[in-house]
C-alpha cells in the first residue's frame, strides 16, 4: 500500500552534477529520524551527466523521484514540483545548499502536528564552502526583501497549491519573496526558528544577478504597495522605513542599471509613483527631500538612464544622510545592498 510521505523536499537543478552529492546526502541522512521524506529532484535537462547520476541515486534508494526535461526557468521548475509533490509538507533545497543536522524534523514537526501552516528559520551563508555569516529571520523585511532564507521555508503543500505557487510571470529572482508575502497577507500561522538550519551558497542565482534582483525588489514593492500603504497610513514609523528603503533601491537600481546596460525605466516609474504616495502621506520630516530626490535622481534617471559621477556621490551622501534614528523601531530592518566602500569603488570604476 502506498502511503503519502510526510514531507517532499524539492531540489531544482541544471548542470549541477558537482553540487548534488552534498545536497542529497543532507536529506538522506535525516531520513533516519523517523520521517517519511520524499526527495524529488527536478532537473532542467542537464548536459553534464546529472540525469545519469540521478538515475544511480534513484536505484540506490537515496532519492525517491526525479524528472529531467526542459523548463522555462527556476520558478517554472518549482511550480512543476508543486504539482508533482506527494508530501503533506513541501520545502525547496537548491542543489548547492544543504540541510544542517536535525533541520528537517525541527521545521516539519510544527506543521505535521497541526499547530502551524508554515515554518522558517535561520541560515548560514557560505561561499566556496566557507562560512561567511548567519542570516536570521526577520518578518519586518517582508515586502521589501526576503524576510528569511527560502531554503528554510516549510509549508503545507495544499496551501502552496491554493496560492498558486510562484509567480514566474512577474519575477525572475524574487518569486519566493512574493510567495512569503502571500502567506502573510492570508494570516497563515507560522513558527520561526532563530538558529541556522540550512547552509546556502551565496554564489547562487540572486547573488549572481544583482540587476535582476534590484528590478525584482522594486516589482515586489509595487505588487504589494496597497498592503504597505495601508500599514504606512496607520504607522508613520513604517512610512519612514519605506522612504529610506526606496532611496536605497534607487541607488541600487542606478548602479546595476549602469553596469548591466539595461533599461530601468519601468522600475523608476513605479518608484516615482510610490515616492509620490509617501510624500502625500508626509512620511518624512523634511518635505524638501522628496522634491530633491524626484528632480535630481528619479527624473534624471528616467531621462538619461544613469547618473554622472557627482550624481552618484550625491545619491550616496543622501542615502546615508537620510536614515532612521538609532532609536527608531525599524532601524535594524533597513536593507543595504552595498556598503559605502563597495559603492565608492563602483563610482570610481566608471
Amino acid at each position: 500500500m502506498n502511503i503519502d510521505p510526510d514531507i517532499t523536499i524539492v531540489t531544482v537543478c541544471f548542470n549541477a552534477y558537482a553540487q548534488l552529492p552534498d545536497c542529497i546526502r543532507s536529506v538522506y541522512d535525516q531520513k533516519q529520524d523517523g520521517l517519511h521524506i520524499e526527495h524529488l529532484i527536478v532537473d532542467g535537462a542537464s548536459t553534464d551527466g546529472t540525469p545519469g547520476y540521478l538515475e544511480e541515486q534513484l536505484q540506490a534508494g537515496r532519492i525517491e523521484r526525479y524528472v529531467s526535461e526542459s523548463d522555462q526557468g527556476i520558478y517554472d521548475a518549482m511550480n512543476k514540483a508543486i504539482r508533482l509533490a506527494r508530501g503533506r509538507t513541501i520545502a525547496f533545497l537548491n542543489a548547492d545548499d544543504r540541510f544542517l543536522p536535525g533541520a528537517i524534523r525541527k521545521l516539519a514537526a510544527p506543521i505535521l502536528e497541526g499547530r502551524v501552516d508554515y515554518t522558517f528559520g535561520g541560515a548560514r551563508k557560505e561561499s566556496g564552502g566557507q562560512y561567511l555569516e548567519s542570516w536570521p529571520p526577520n518578518i519586518n523585511k517582508a515586502y521589501i526583501a526576503c524576510p528569511y532564507c527560502h531554503q528554510t521555508l516549510f509549508c503545507r503543500t495544499d496551501i502552496m497549491r491554493e496560492i498558486g505557487g510562484f509567480d514566474d510571470q512577474t519575477f525572475r529572482i524574487a518569486a519566493d519573496c512574493d510567495f512569503m508575502c502571500h502567506l502573510i497577507d492570508r494570516h497563515m500561522r507560522y513558527e520561526a526558528f532563530e538558529e541556522d538550519l540550512v547552509a546556502f551558497s551565496v554564489d547562487g542565482a540572486s547573488s549572481n544577478s544583482p540587476k535582476a534582483a534590484a528590478d525584482d525588489m522594486v516589482l515586489l514593492l509595487w505588487k504589494h504597495w496597497d498592503v504597505l500603504m495601508a500599514r504606512a497610513r496607520q504607522e508613520i514609523a513604517y512610512a519612514e522605513f519605506l522612504t529610506v528603503d526606496l532611496v536605497n533601491k534607487i541607488r541600487l537600481l542606478e548602479v546595476c542599471g549602469t553596469e548591466y546596460g539595461r533599461s530601468i525605466d519601468r522600475c523608476l516609474q513605479y518608484i516615482d509613483s510610490m515616492w509620490t504616495d509617501l510624500e502625500a502621506l508626509g512620511a518624512w520630516r523634511k518635505p524638501r527631500v522628496y522634491a530633491c530626490v524626484r528632480k535630481r535622481y528619479i527624473r534624471h534617471l528616467q531621462l538619461h538612464g544613469c547618473l554622472g559621477r557627482w550624481g552618484r556621490f550625491g545619491l550616496l551622501w543622501l542615502s546615508y544622510r537620510i536614515q532612521l534614528d538609532d532609536n527608531h523601531r525599524y532601524k535594524g530592518d533597513v536593507v543595504r545592498s552595498y556598503t559605502i566602500r563597495q559603492y565608492m569603488r563602483k563610482i570610481f570604476a566608471r
